[in-house]
């Protein structure tokens, strides 16, 4: 399980999203910052899991529902990747529509994660933040930056930024041994 993981390796992280998910304290928008090689993804998806599964407090992550929003098959969840091309206006647009619709699912929650969001156009990030400045109930933005820097301070100041930190030695080694992998 990643929230096991997440606990041992990024025990800050982990008790800000805790108590925000257990006392209803939700931010509309998180911004998970750090270098490469942090597992910022895969805790934009546990928070995108724990929004919508049943469970109190952090998902389950092996439920029906929590599986479809891992596999980007959650109806009402919008993964915009980042990482390989650039984020464009275009993009946003067509996310702004989709969450103007009525919810497809159950929880009434929608959630659009954005990876590398600091690869988006700068036209796209001016889309992005008219849309952060009015946010809309139950809609939930999540955002992976490596570079904050390349990121407007206007859309920063919107999010509630949660940096990861890289993993020292001895935790790259124990994880390494205890998955059977050779660290060498």
């Amino acid at each position: 399980m990643f929230k096991e993981q997440l606990e041992q390796q990024q025990p800050v992280v982990y008790h800000t999203l805790k108590n925000a998910l257990e006392n209803d304290k939700l931010a509309h928008a998180y911004m998970f910052s750090g270098p490469s090689g942090t597992p910022k993804k895969q805790t934009a998806y546990l928070l995108a899991q724990s929004l919508v599964c049943n469970e109190k407090g952090f998902a389950c992550e092996t439920c029906d529902t929590c599986q479809r929003v891992l596999h980007n098959e959650y109806a009402d969840m919008i993964y915009i990747d980042g990482t390989t091309t650039s984020i464009k206006k275009d993009d946003i647009i067509k996310l702004q529509e989709a969450f103007n619709k009525t919810g497809l699912e159950e929880k009434g929650k929608k959630i659009y994660i954005l990876d590398h969001a600091e690869n988006a156009t700068p036209d796209a990030l001016n889309s992005l933040l008219k849309f952060l400045e009015e946010p809309v109930q139950d809609v939930f933005a999540i955002l992976t930056v490596e570079q904050l820097d390349r990121l407007l301070p206007t859309i920063q100041s919107r999010c509630q930024n949660i940096p990861l930190r890289k993993a020292n030695v001895s935790t790259c080694y124990e994880y390494c041994m205890k998955e059977n992998i050779d660290p060498l």
